[in-house]
């Protein structure tokens, strides 16, 4: 809201508008909740809102950003350009980390990969397929609930982005 009345002082309807057109909200927002929170911003002195005569009906107040409200903007800019460097650090780990958990779940599978990167038969008795046929079955006495449990599937590179954008979302109506 503050980066739409920066940009130009807006109506609470305009204001709307332009969120859901930058994308930054999935759905329409509720006027209740619009004006809740312009009325929020104006009450810290980061809006103020002017009341202007209509030629269609009643007064409509346009939103114009502060002094404050530029100090606050550009406090929110430097928090989000420190949070946009974290969260390309943590993706480009989560995709370092997705190659080597799809090199595991592969040799889970029962494959090496040789220095050329060709598939081979497992030689480590991982307990993938290829070790358990080279093992003799023997009896265990193990009781079957003391068994590994079976990891949960990794998450892609999207699939984490995906919860991380819905994240920031439930954080900027807040």
């Amino acid at each position: 809201m503050l980066v739409a009345c920066a940009e130009a002082p807006r109506y609470g309807y305009e204001i709307a508008t332009w969120l859901t057109a930058e994308g930054l909200i999935s759905a329409p927002v509720s006027p209740g909740r619009l004006y809740e929170t312009l009325g929020g911003l104006a009450r810290t002195g980061a809006l103020v809102a002017v009341d202007e005569e209509s030629d269609k009906g009643p007064a409509r107040r346009r939103y114009h950003l502060t002094e404050a409200g530029r100090g606050r903007l550009a406090a929110w800019a430097a928090s989000l350009e420190r949070t946009g460097a974290t969260l390309a650090r943590l993706l480009a780990r989560m995709a370092a980390l997705d190659g080597r958990l799809a090199a595991r779940t592969d040799h889970r599978a029962g494959h090496d990969h040789d220095e050329g990167g060709d598939t081979m038969p497992c030689q480590c008795h991982c307990g993938g397929p290829m070790a358990q046929r080279a093992e003799t079955p023997t009896t265990t006495t193990q009781p079957a609930s003391a068994a590994a449990p079976t990891p949960a599937p990794a998450r892609s590179v999207e699939e984490r982005l995906e919860v991380i954008e819905s994240l920031l979302e439930r954080l900027a109506t807040r």
